[in-house]
């Protein structure tokens, strides 16, 4: 009764080992890189080898290993840097008002009703209530030295608030400006990064079958990091390659 051979069984035993070895190493890698930022997992298809016909039917000859593949949906990539710059907009709008909110010693929203800023006495809106009530109180009896004494302290209690809240004011503005100038440098130091990225993984993947996963995965960080600072539309082409406009896909193409 005819059979493969013993050649072909010595054959698909070792190549049984060396496809089991790229799965243990895949597998190493994944559980070495568990903690990585943005790191995709990884496997290596297994799938039956060919057949051939011998004496006694259809008889297959092992196991055979497609290319290693990620454990990543395309779909959630493009969405994630959108919502990651929606998020650290919100947050950052949320940190200037608080800041505007300690300079005027009041809350401008309702969240921070309930902060300690809500019971604050020495906001802008009691500085005002002071010098208008020492006013009102005045002209119930304008010849009172006492109350026209108040008055000039209301008034100087705040011109000083006013000046205390210009000078917090201008600091903030200072900030800010500094941190957009650092932003733009930050900016093109990311867009320099995710265009070497996007051309190491052309020049592996295009025209062949394998595919630059580590290299991915870094562009995606890259990207995702990228979106704290601008509004970001990414959309990856048929030939593996990856746009990324400013705002939305009608945006200025940044890369």
């Amino acid at each position: 009764m005819g059979s493969i051979g013993l050649s072909a069984t010595l054959l698909m035993g070792a190549r049984s080992l060396a496809a089991q070895r790229a799965a243990l190493e895949i597998t190493g890698h994944n559980i070495s890189n568990v903690n990585t930022p943005n790191y995709a997992r990884q496997r290596v298809p297994l799938t039956t080898d060919i057949t051939v016909k011998t004496q006694i039917g259809q008889q297959g000859l092992g196991v055979a290993t497609g290319n290693i593949v990620q454990i990543r949906s395309a779909l959630l990539d493009a969405q994630i840097p959108p919502g990651i710059s929606t998020f650290s907009y919100l947050d950052e709008k949320s940190n200037l008002l608080n800041e505007v909110d300690s300079a005027l010693g009041q809350p401008l929203n309702t969240v921070n009703l309930i902060s300690s800023n809500a019971g604050s006495t020495d906001g802008l809106s009691e500085a005002l209530d002071s010098f208008f009530n020492a006013f009102q109180s005045l002209s119930a009896d304008p010849t009172s030295t006492t109350l026209r004494q108040q008055v000039i302290l209301s008034a100087q209690s705040l011109a000083n608030k006013l000046n205390s809240i210009n000078t917090s004011l201008t600091t903030t503005r200072t900030q800010i400006v500094t941190q957009i100038s650092q932003d733009v440098i930050d900016v093109n130091t990311a867009l320099a990064s995710i265009a070497k990225l996007i051309s190491q993984i052309g020049a592996i993947e295009i025209g062949s079958l394998v595919r630059a996963n580590d290299l991915r995965d870094a562009r995606q960080q890259a990207v995702e990091e990228l979106s704290k600072k601008i509004d970001l539309f990414t959309q990856e082409q048929a030939n593996g390659t990856l746009t990324v406009n400013l705002g939305t896909a009608a945006g200025a193409l940044l890369v």
